[in-house]
C-alpha cells in the first residue's frame, strides 16, 4: 500500500469478519484488525465501512429469514439496525482502534434519512458509554 504512494484507504470492508467462520467475531478481534491499518497508514485516513451483510452475504449463526428478493431486503445498514447488538459491537471496535489513527465510518448503502438518523444516534451511544465508563481510548471517527 503504502509503497506504492497510497494516500489512505477508501474503502475497507469488514464482511469478512463475519462470513466463514462458526460464531461472531470478538470486540477485540475487530479492534486488532482495525487498529493495525489504522496504525500502518497513520497519517493517512482509513474509512472503515460498517458490515454489510445479507443478501448474498449471510453468516451462517445468524438468523435470517428466505427472502424473495434478498438484494431489496434486509442488507446493508438495514441488516445492522435490525442487529444492533452486533452494531454496537463493531463501532466500539471501530471507535477504540481511532486512538491511534485517522478512521472514519461510513455505513453501506443508506436510503432513507432514518436509517441514517438511527446509525448515528447508535454512534453516539457507543461514544458516550466509551468515554463515560472512563475509557482511556478517543472516539475520533466521524462519519464519511
Amino acid at each position: 500500500m503504502l509503497e506504492s504512494g497510497a494516500s489512505g484507504i477508501g474503502l475497507y470492508r469488514t464482511e469478512f469478519f463475519y462470513l466463514g467462520r462458526p460464531h461472531l467475531p470478538t470486540e477485540e478481534e475487530q479492534i486488532a484488525a482495525y487498529r493495525s491499518v489504522a496504525e500502518r497508514m497513520h497519517p493517512r485516513p482509513v474509512i472503515i465501512r460498517t458490515m454489510d451483510l445479507g443478501g448474498d452475504k449471510v453468516a451462517s449463526y445468524m438468523r435470517t429469514d428466505d427472502e424473495a428478493n434478498p438484494f431489496l431486503g434486509w442488507r446493508r445498514i438495514r441488516f445492522a439496525l435490525h442487529h444492533p447488538e452486533v452494531f454496537r459491537t463493531q463501532l466500539r471496535a471501530i471507535f477504540r482502534a481511532s486512538a491511534v489513527g485517522n478512521v472514519k465510518v461510513m455505513f453501506p448503502m443508506v436510503t432513507t434519512y432514518d436509517e441514517l438518523d438511527q446509525a448515528l444516534a447508535l454512534c453516539d451511544e457507543v461514544k458516550l458509554e466509551l468515554t463515560g465508563t472512563g475509557s482511556r481510548t478517543t472516539t475520533r471517527a466521524r462519519s464519511a
